[in-house]
């Protein structure tokens, strides 16, 4: 079947795309998003990272290197020229402290209208803030904040003080195509004795970094809970 015609345009602007979860979802929302009319661009402040690469090599236009940090003065001015090449995008934001502010300033100066912040962290259990100061200078400026629960978007409206009424929750997907349960039992037990786990043991697992926010602990309380 062929595309249909690009209805609406998108900047996707974040900071870097390394490897991560909110990273992976940004790759299949660029790669994907033109099959549905919507033709989508990547500006990177840093390097693109190794998503940003496979995003480029997908044929999506990915822009790197506007800014040289944080103490960058110019990058405001870059990044609204490049902004105001396409004035008629949406600018989607991920949720980099650089990219929030950045993003907004420079889609005033060129002036885009509409922008949506997407939201993939808490700061729940590192007992921080989720915004910082310059990003709720930001915030108000965002039409709509994209959440990934009932519970993500309860702590952000609590947490980070986000009006509810500018509040969408979007849960992320999953590509069944890549991510199915294995129904051969010879695969499941090849697998099983390739990891050293009995054929017997029940398996719990988890997908996240090493990073506080995961709390992986939560994880290991509630395998526990499960063993009797």
């Amino acid at each position: 079947m062929d595309s249909p015609g690009i209805r609406q345009k998108i900047t996707i602007l974040c900071s870097t795309l390394v490897t991560g979860g909110a990273e992976t979802v940004v790759r299949a929302l660029a790669l994907r998003l033109p099959g549905h009319g919507i033709l989508p661009r990547v500006v990177c402040l840093r390097e693109p990272g190794t998503i940003g690469e496979e995003i480029r090599n997908g044929g999506i236009e990915v822009r790197s290197g506007v800014s040289g940090g944080r103490l960058d003065a110019g990058a405001a001015v870059k990044l609204a020229r490049i902004l105001g090449e396409e004035r008629d995008s949406v600018l989607l934001c991920l949720d980099h402290h650089d990219a929030i502010f950045l993003g907004v300033l420079a889609s005033l100066m060129a002036g885009l209208k509409h922008r949506v912040l997407c939201v993939h962290s808490t700061a729940l259990w590192t007992r921080k803030a989720t915004f910082t100061f310059t990003d709720r200078m930001a915030l108000p400026r965002f039409e709509r904040v994209v959440a990934l629960a009932e519970n993500h978007a309860r702590y952000l409206r609590d947490d980070g003080g986000i009006d509810g009424g500018r509040m969408v929750l979007i849960r992320n997907g999953v590509d069944t195509g890549k991510f199915r349960p294995e129904r051969d039992a010879g695969v499941k037990a090849s697998v099983r004795r390739e990891l050293g786990i009995p054929p017997g043991d029940l398996v719990v697992t988890m997908a996240a970094a090493m990073r506080p926010e995961k709390n992986h602990i939560m994880l290991v309380d509630a395998a526990a809970r499960l063993l009797p």
